[in-house]
């Protein structure tokens, strides 16, 4: 006779799904979006701004303004490379994450690195079921995408909800 708790195991890639989707028509309660620390139109960003008009709002307020600075804005300045921010003004929470520091700049493997480890660190794999982008994929990032999936994989091994890992962001 089978003990009932081992029906309910499932392989750690059971937890995650390689989704071509662009990561903003995610339906995951937590949609994770790389930013840079300067202000930016850049094609990820865009497409959350019209998508989450709240969370990008608050999100932009944080952001390194591309102009000189005054004392108030470099104490308003919340992003910085390796940090992320969650925002929660609908059914979905955004989280943006600092990869770079300004706009078509290649990502830095190490903000990454930092980013994905405190995400582990304060558990919001095991809260939020998520969609997270593929950085790599495409070849102006800058990074190995096999190396960052390694790293989510790694990371969020523990999950206790489904991850999506997004091709298109």
């Amino acid at each position: 006779m089978l003990n009932s708790g081992l029906m309910h195991l499932t392989k750690k890639s059971d937890l995650f799904t390689k989704i071509e989707m662009p990561i903003s028509l995610s339906e995951r309660t937590l949609v994770v979006c790389p930013i840079p620390r300067e202000y930016s139109t850049h094609r990820h960003i865009s497409e959350f701004r019209g998508i989450y008009p709240l969370d990008y709002a608050y999100m932009s307020r944080g952001m390194k303004p591309d102009r000189e600075l005054t004392l108030e804005d470099e104490e308003n300045i919340i992003h910085e490379l390796g940090s992320y921010l969650l925002t929660d003004f609908g059914e979905q929470k955004v989280c943006w994450i600092c990869v770079h520091n300004v706009d078509h700049a290649k990502y830095q493997m190490s903000a990454i690195e930092d980013i994905i480890s405190a995400m582990a660190e304060d558990k919001l794999h095991q809260e939020f079921d998520m969609a997270f982008p593929l950085m790599g994929w495409y070849e102006e990032d800058g990074v190995d995408a096999y190396d960052v999936e390694l790293l989510i994989r790694h990371h969020f091994s523990d999950a206790s909800n489904s991850i999506d890992i997004h091709t298109k962001y």
